[in-house]
């Protein structure tokens, strides 16, 4: 599946853009050595990722605000009630609270740094809510 979507998406994406640099969190089919050596023939630039933070990747922070929006209500009883709720509250995220977690990215990456990246106060999704 990962090679899947790297052959059909990733590649053909930074291959039309020229000077991006990818990114990936460190996953194991991620970081496989097969992955890796793959990206590296196709001259794929990947960006180092430190390990174990997701303070760093704002889409973490939206899954987490929709997964306890979707918590909030009543008990979904099958699939299909899940798949309504996700819907809903994934249209009904303001799109300024998703900006809100991309333009912190520069005081998320320097607290990282200053931690010398360990634990900051941003590593608990439920306490970093913007």
């Amino acid at each position: 599946m990962i090679w899947a979507v790297i052959h059909s998406v990733v590649i053909p994406h930074v291959q039309a853009n020229r000077g991006m640099i990818f990114m990936q969190d460190n996953v194991p089919c991620h970081i496989a050595r097969a992955t890796t050596h793959m990206l590296a023939a196709r001259r794929v630039q990947v960006l180092k990722w430190p390990s174990k933070s997701p303070d760093l990747n704002p889409i973490e922070h939206v899954w987490d605000l929709l997964d306890r929006r979707v918590r909030q209500r009543p008990v979904q009883q099958n699939l299909h009630e899940l798949e309504i709720d996700l819907v809903q509250e994934w249209t009904a995220l303001f799109q300024l609270s998703i900006r809100n977690y991309v333009m912190s990215m520069r005081t998320r990456c320097l607290a990282v740094i200053a931690a010398d990246g360990g634990y900051t106060r941003y590593s608990d999704f439920a306490s970093s809510e913007i």
